[in-house]
């Protein structure tokens, strides 16, 4: 008889960024494999140590950004090289839902939150020339190839909201959905970009001066105010 399978995730659980995805399970369990790529899964080398060598990371992957879809219980991956993954509630092999837009393959998936009214995914790709490998030269040749960008649910199609943005990193969907803010790494600056009411499509500078650990990541609290992260 085959092992039943593990129970959806819920909001107590802790997940951790890193390849693969990994579960808290209480100091019982400890840590245990939740998610991974399929080029986790079929390679090797990348199963080879925990503590795998940077240098494999563009094979094996980077994840950078994880979120539930609370309805769904689907958890979305942003991964540096193999861009937006999903994966069900029982976890398992993470499949590629969005690899590139406007013709152009993603090189440096970042951030993500997710509109759990409409099932909207929202991320960054931080840069169109330089990879998570080479993300200070993003800072040094002051890069502003990012892009912020939506992946529609329902049409299941990726649209680029802004580009030409400096290293943009963490994003978070305001409590209200009338706006996504976007955290900027490099200029170490948080904007904000209005996807609702009359000033759809507006980006606007909402924090300046924070510390390039605060411009990192980012997410809002229940209370309806920004924590940075």
């Amino acid at each position: 008889m085959a092992p039943a399978p593990p129970p959806p995730p819920s909001i107590s659980s802790l997940y951790r960024v890193v390849s693969p995805a990994l579960r808290w399970g209480g100091s019982g369990r400890g840590w245990t494999t939740f998610a991974y790529s399929t080029s986790y899964a079929h390679n090797p080398s990348c199963k080879a140590s925990p503590a795998r060598p940077g240098d494999t990371e563009d094979v094996c992957g980077r994840p950078l950004g994880l979120q539930f879809n609370i309805r769904t219980g689907d958890l979305y991956i942003a991964d540096a090289y193999h861009g937006l993954l999903k994966v069900g509630p029982a976890g398992g092999e993470a499949k590629v839902v969005a690899a590139k837009a406007d013709g152009g393959a993603f090189t440096f998936v970042n951030g993500v939150d997710i509109d759990q009214s409409t099932g909207d995914v929202y991320f960054t790709d931080s840069s169109t020339s330089y990879t998570r490998r080479h993300n200070t030269d993003i800072m040094t040749n002051r890069d502003a190839s990012g892009r912020l960008m939506k992946y529609d649910a329902r049409g299941k199609r990726v649209i680029v909201l802004k580009d030409a943005l400096p290293y943009p990193n963490g994003v978070a969907v305001s409590t209200d959905r009338t706006h996504v803010v976007v955290a900027h790494t490099g200029p170490c600056q948080l904007f904000r970009f209005f996807i609702k009411g009359p000033r759809a499509g507006t980006y606007e500078l909402t924090i300046s001066g924070v510390t390039q650990k605060e411009a990192t990541g980012l997410r809002l609290t229940g209370r309806r105010s920004m924590e940075r992260r």
